[in-house]
């Protein structure tokens, strides 16, 4: 877990710990880090979850997008209630998955294989593109907090993709 995270949870930052905690299923769409820092956050920070204010929580399969994603995350950051919590971990799920597997290439090289199989930088795209969609939605609905977690998704996630890109993998 990083020390930001920590010091948010140890000195109570709510806010932070929330949106750090959704931030991180983005950047780490496998999960570890995010259900580690989730449960973590759920041990030591009582007031972590709101009541659920009723808002749709339904979705058909089909109709699951990255702009969906973008939707449910934002609503989640204004109202980060268990329910939101299942749901956008849900979706994030399907939604990633399918973004990765709609890439990936037939055959890939032996080289690419030892290499990089490009998972992770499909992710940090996709995760770049959630980001720059919470960010504009921020800005439309005029909430900064939403615009500030949209811009640190696509900055994070585009200075590892950048990285990666510049180590050659």
């Amino acid at each position: 877990m990083r020390q930001e995270f920590i010091n948010a949870v140890e000195s109570g930052d709510i806010i932070t710990v929330r949106l750090i905690i959704s931030n991180e299923l983005l950047l780490n769409p496998k999960g570890d880090t995010y259900r580690e820092m989730k449960e973590y956050a759920e041990a030591n920070v009582p007031e972590l979850y709101e009541v659920h204010d009723g808002g749709q929580l339904d979705f058909d399969e089909d109709s699951l997008s990255v702009d969906l994603l973008v939707q449910i995350k934002n609503e989640l950051d204004s109202n980060f209630s268990r329910e939101r919590i299942a749901v956008y971990e849900h979706v994030a799920g399907i939604v990633l998955r399918k973004k990765i597997e709609s890439e990936e290439p037939a055959e890939k090289p032996v080289q690419e294989e030892c290499k990089n199989d490009g998972r992770e930088n499909k992710m940090l795209g996709a995760a770049v593109v959630v980001g720059l969609g919470t960010m504009a939605y921020g800005i439309v609905k005029d909430s900064p907090l939403t615009t500030l977690s949209g811009a640190a998704i696509a900055a994070v996630s585009g200075a590892k993709l950048y990285k990666n890109k510049k180590n050659g993998r």
